[in-house]
């Protein structure tokens, strides 16, 4: 049964997550995901992806427990840390052959497939030249907590009250990227706390600790998530790209390389003709008015809602 209801609306394709009766995420809704995720890659028709539950109070909840023990059945002895790294490794490699990860799901490496699936499709998502918002109606705990931190903005309700991880009240760690992003995300000492005591966050503390940008009237949602998408959708692919790129993988690189990445995103962007014709016209409106748009923060507005010029076409 499909898991996805994609809808699109111009350049933002808003992209429904069901699997009731749960709204559980499993490998049929990764499965699903990432096939939307690698069509719209070179999709230039396309600028924002918004992502929502199906249903009302709903969003993902979290991953389907009852995989997660197939995944560790498997496994006949526990693994070290070492032994799972390479054991990810090996997967990582087989899974890039056609039909690898098919036959990889039928041995005991299978739970470990489903993990490089999911770890892979939240990568896609920060590398897509696109803007990714979550728009969050229900819990979002664990593993879809760990989507939504995938995603560059996330939207919340104002009536949810779990989001978060759960992951060590059972006993393991978040393992799709919670670690990693939480703490880039909430900062070091805010993150640890949050894992360290498995207590999930309602909407106004989610805002407060950083996980939320927007806490929303839960009958607004969707559509506050929308306008934002067909604003930032106007943006240039390639700027957008090299925001998220130099953020992404720069931010967490020692400030050389961290400068290194972003100057060479800064001239690719820069370089493209979207902003020759952007640079243009603002020198053109500069010299006309024979004031800089500082004198008049209105004048400034029409550029930031992407409709001073075209940023969108080759």
């Amino acid at each position: 049964m499909a898991a996805l209801i994609a809808e699109r609306e111009g350049r933002v394709l808003i992209v429904k997550l069901d699997n009731a009766p749960s709204h559980l995420i499993d490998r049929g809704v990764i499965a699903e995901l990432t096939e939307v995720v690698r069509r719209i890659e070179g999709d230039r028709a396309l600028g924002a992806l918004v992502l929502t539950g199906a249903a009302p109070g709903r969003f993902l909840t979290h991953y389907d427990i009852n995989e997660l023990v197939e995944g560790v059945q498997g496994v006949p002895v526990p693994l070290a840390p070492a032994a799972a790294a390479a054991a990810s490794r090996a997967v990582g490699a087989a899974a890039r052959v056609p039909g690898g990860r098919r036959a990889l799901r039928r041995t005991p490496l299978g739970g470990v497939v489903d993990l490089d699936a999911t770890t892979g499709l939240f990568r896609r998502l920060e590398r897509l030249d696109k803007v990714v918002l979550a728009a969050i109606g229900g819990p979002a705990i664990g593993a879809a907590c760990e989507l939504a931190l995938a995603c560059d903005l996330r939207y919340v309700a104002d009536d949810v009250e779990a989001i978060g991880s759960l992951e060590i009240a059972m006993g393991f760690a978040p393992g799709a990227g919670g670690t990693q992003r939480q703490t880039r995300t909430l900062g070091p000492a805010r993150a640890l706390e949050a894992m360290l005591e498995g207590r999930l966050l309602s909407a106004a503390e989610a805002l407060a600790a950083g996980f939320a940008h927007r806490v929303v009237p839960a009958h607004r949602l969707l559509d506050e998530a929308v306008e934002t998408g067909h604003r930032l959708a106007r943006r240039a692919p390639v700027a957008v790209a090299a925001v998220k790129r130099a953020l992404y993988d720069g931010a967490s690189r020692p400030l050389r390389e961290g400068l290194a990445l972003e100057r060479s995103w800064f001239m690719a962007a820069l370089s493209s003709p979207a902003a020759r014709r952007a640079l243009q016209r603002y020198v053109d409106e500069l010299a006309e008015a024979g004031r800089g748009p500082w004198e008049d923060p209105s004048a400034f507005e029409p550029w930031r809602e992407g409709t001073a010029v075209d940023l969108v076409s080759r």
